[in-house]
């Protein structure tokens, strides 16, 4: 399931006397071909925030406390990167990139023959190596969505903030990459949902799952294929080559014995495009145990440095037919952090968040679910009265009489100032 998203506008200003508010949008093609950039990255460097343009090559960012002569980089890989500034952006509609001339390049990389042991390790040590490993934190999107004999029982998405904080002592390695629910459409009261639930805890409904992919992401980079320690327990065998934009990307296939699938690797920079894989390691809320899954990780780069882009996953366990998806709007990729007092307050909070929903902050380009009107059906009746259950599911802690995280709301809340 592919959403692309322009980025949200309404969620991520946080005013304050002086600011001054600017959206930039825009449509990002290849010069010579007129053909859109997918993944083209744009910067506001002044507070290290970026996003990138969708399968159409279009964008929208919005910065706060911006002034009009300020700069933005648009770059992609191959092509030469435009500086421009915010007013012109704002009069700008299409900015056209210019292929660098690349031929001999790509001639070269076809006809040398490829010492895969070697590659894969320079594209793993590459990548731990320019990984951001203090805190950084984005605007994010995420939905799943569940159902029982081709029958949606459960549908749950929300923008919020993926947040990934240094970790403080005597923390589990996993638990230190969240996402952190703001304004959220939750229908999770089916029976054939809540049959799930974890009777040893007496609890009313399946914990969301908002979190999931990003803990099976940090899986993969701290034990699988993406780890310094543990890529060499894969066997390696290159697939195919293929193009993006004249840039080779080489498919290579891995198999372990937790998981196994594809990595997609830029040729000449040595990039992870992405991993798409079969994992044992997906953790699912529904069985409160790790189950059988299809993963694939998309990645961005701003300033070098990798950051997850997508993350979707899917699984069938016994039943039931599970689909996860999540995607960054915005990356802020510096001038971030996160004190032990706020990692501590916001703990737990991505298992059991304040649903709160406020339909006229939902103004974005966000598509809707590709099986939103079977999904209401099944769910509602009719998509009017699902968004009524949304709004009638509002205002209150997921899960009931457990309002541990006041602290935990006032913190998510501030972190708009960090934009």
């Amino acid at each position: 399931m592919k959403i692309k998203i322009l980025l949200i506008l309404s969620i991520i200003t946080f005013q304050v006397k002086g600011q001054n508010k600017n959206t930039i949008t825009g449509n990002i093609i290849d010069k010579d071909t007129k053909e859109a950039l997918q993944s083209a990255t744009i910067i506001y460097q002044n507070k290290s925030i970026g996003t990138t343009s969708d399968k159409n090559g279009l964008f929208t960012l919005t910065l706060s406390s911006a002034r009009e002569s300020d700069s933005i980089f648009i770059s992609y890989m191959g092509y030469e990167t435009i500086r421009t500034t915010v007013l012109k952006c704002k009069n700008t509609k299409i900015h056209e990139l210019k292929p660098f001339i690349n031929e001999l390049i790509e001639v070269t990389i076809a006809s040398k023959k490829l010492n895969l042991k070697k590659f894969i390790k320079e594209v793993i040590t590459g990548y731990n190596k320019n990984k951001r490993k203090n805190a950084h934190i984005a605007i994010a999107h995420y939905r799943e969505k569940a159902k029982e004999n081709n029958q949606f029982i459960m549908f749950m998405e929300s923008i919020g903030y993926s947040v990934f904080a240094d970790t403080p002592a005597n923390t589990a390695p996993l638990s230190n990459y969240n996402f952190f629910y703001e304004n959220t459409k939750s229908h999770v009261v089916n029976p054939k949902w809540t049959k799930y639930k974890r009777a040893v805890l007496n609890v009313q409904k399946v914990a969301p799952g908002g979190g999931a992919n990003l803990n099976i992401f940090r899986s993969l980079e701290l034990y699988g294929v993406l780890s310094n320690k543990y890529y060499k327990k894969y066997n390696y065998k290159k697939d195919s080559t293929y193009y993006i934009q004249n840039n080779p990307v080489y498919r290579i296939r891995f198999d372990g014995n937790n998981a196994k699938g594809s990595i997609h690797v830029y040729a000449d920079t040595k990039q992870i495009l992405k991993v798409e894989c079969s994992t044992t390691k997906y953790w699912s809320t529904a069985f409160h145990k790790r189950v059988d899954a299809q993963i694939k990780i998309q990645f961005n780069y701003f300033e070098k440095v990798p950051f997850v882009s997508e993350i979707t996953a899917s699984y069938q366990h016994k039943n039931l037919e599970y689909q996860n998806s999540f995607e960054v709007l915005v990356q802020k990729f510096n001038n971030f952090d996160l004190s032990k007092e706020e990692y501590w307050s916001m703990n737990g909070y991505d298992k059991n968040p304040y649903v709160e929903y406020i339909p006229k902050n939902w103004k974005t380009t966000i598509e809707p679910d590709k099986d939103y009107d079977k999904i209401a059906a099944d769910l509602a009746s009719n998509p009017a009265s699902l968004e009524k259950q949304f709004e009638n599911s509002s205002g209150r802690w997921f899960f009931p009489n457990k309002e541990t995280n006041k602290l935990a709301v006032s913190k998510i809340k501030q972190l708009k100032e960090k934009f």
